[in-house]
């Protein structure tokens, strides 16, 4: 598998391709509404930590600075009281974020329309209401942003749609695994067109920062293929940068397990204590499921009865299943092994989210399930649901008979 490393200098490219030509960026807000004396942060995006605060005056406020390069950041007003200490309720406050350059931006909005920090993470954020001038870089990160939603939400209505099938309204039925089946092919295809959407505008601003950035942020829906297509139209100069050497240096890290990619052995050990490697079952000429797995998670010990019936039908013929618990602590690992009647090997190395399992298999949350081919390369890193009903009816037939 190639990997990118960096030469030279990135001396001269701060200069040629910075997009902060000016000293400094001046950012004057207007919040009408109920905003007086209310206060308000920015942010840089890659940070916890505010940049800068102050309280807004006369339903304005103006922060000033210098960055880098430019950059996703955002502003966060306090609006509603923040929760009492230890409480479990989040108390999302208004956010707008925007790209920041060296340059004069005004922004305007009413604090009631501003949404909060919460949709602006799950694909419901929205500019109607917000007016951000004197950027360039930003009118064209909202014009990507906009676009991409589009796709964004054809694919999530659809994933909406399989959530219904798997959990079907009191007094109905659970549809057939061909209705699965075809309901993930429609997300797949959305899918698809959402990451070619992506790769033709890297291709288009392959030497600009919002090119960079909308690359940046899709490395996990992309193959190793599609992440060296990525690298190969960054323009060179962009990639020395400080961003553009973020971008290769995430970039190296994800192909280690993208699809296309040989698996990555570890050292790890068996529910029985012996010490074991992932090579001592992958590689060796049979389809192999890695399940990313714990004895605490809800959504994995939901799968297990899939899981057992797919074993039970495909195993004999060849289907093997490893199981990588993401587990800790050994007792409970072994009591939900034990528990559930799992039959398949499994394997961890009771660091849970600490250890190289989760680290180099990008692992942030279970279940996760990656398939492995016979040569050892990886498949698909969706090997779930009715994904996992429609790849092993391509390997190996269809085995489920009238459940079909």
């Amino acid at each position: 598998m190639k990997t990118i490393k960096i030469f030279g200098t990135a001396l001269f490219a701060a200069f040629i391709i910075s997009g902060c030509s000016n000293k400094g960026y001046k950012i004057e807000g207007a919040i009408a509404g109920d905003a007086n004396g209310k206060k308000v942060f920015l942010y840089s995006d890659a940070g916890n930590k505010p940049v800068d605060s102050l309280v807004i005056e006369n339903n304005k406020f103006t922060f000033k600075g210098e960055v880098e390069y430019p950059a996703l950041y955002k502003i966060k007003i306090i609006k509603n009281p923040p929760p009492e200490p230890n409480a479990r309720r989040m108390v999302y406050q208004p956010v707008i974020p925007f790209f920041i350059e060296n340059a004069v931006i005004s922004i305007s909005a009413n604090l009631d329309s501003i949404p909060d920090e919460y949709k602006s993470r799950v694909n419901s954020y929205t500019y109607k209401d917000i007016k951000i001038e004197g950027s360039a870089l930003n009118g064209l990160y909202l014009t990507y942003s906009a676009k991409k939603k589009v796709y964004d939400s054809k694919r999530s209505d659809i994933v909406d749609e399989y959530i219904r099938y798997l959990n079907p309204s009191q007094g109905e039925t659970k549809g057939k695994i061909s209705q699965g089946v075809e309901i993930v092919t429609r997300v797949d295809q959305a899918a698809a067109e959402r990451d070619a959407f992506v790769k033709q505008f890297v291709k288009e601003n392959n030497n600009n920062y919002i090119g960079l950035y909308s690359a940046y942020n899709a490395l996990g829906s992309f193959s190793v293929s599609d992440i060296d297509e990525l690298l190969a139209t960054i323009n060179p100069e962009l990639l020395l940068s400080k961003p553009g050497v973020k971008f290769i240096e995430r970039a190296n890290e994800v192909k280690k397990t993208a699809v296309g990619s040989k698996f990555f052995d570890l050292d790890l050990v068996d529910h029985k204590g012996n010490s074991v490697k992932l090579s001592d079952y992958v590689g060796k000429g049979k389809y192999v499921l890695l399940e990313f797995w714990a004895s605490w998670c809800g959504p994995c010990t939901a799968d297990i009865p899939h899981l057992k019936e797919v074993y039970k039908l495909y195993n004999p013929e060849g289907f093997q299943i490893v199981s990588v618990s993401l587990d800790d602590n050994k007792e409970a690992w072994i009591k939900g092994i034990e528990e559930f009647k799992l039959e398949w090997t499994q394997v961890s190395d009771l660091k849970a989210f600490k250890g190289d399992v989760a680290k180099i298999y990008g692992i942030a949350g279970v279940p996760t399930c990656i398939l492995t081919g016979p040569d050892g390369n990886i498949i698909t890193r969706n090997m779930r649901g009715s994904w996992m009903d429609k790849k092993l009816i391509v390997l190996y037939g269809n085995k489920f008979g009238k459940e079909y």
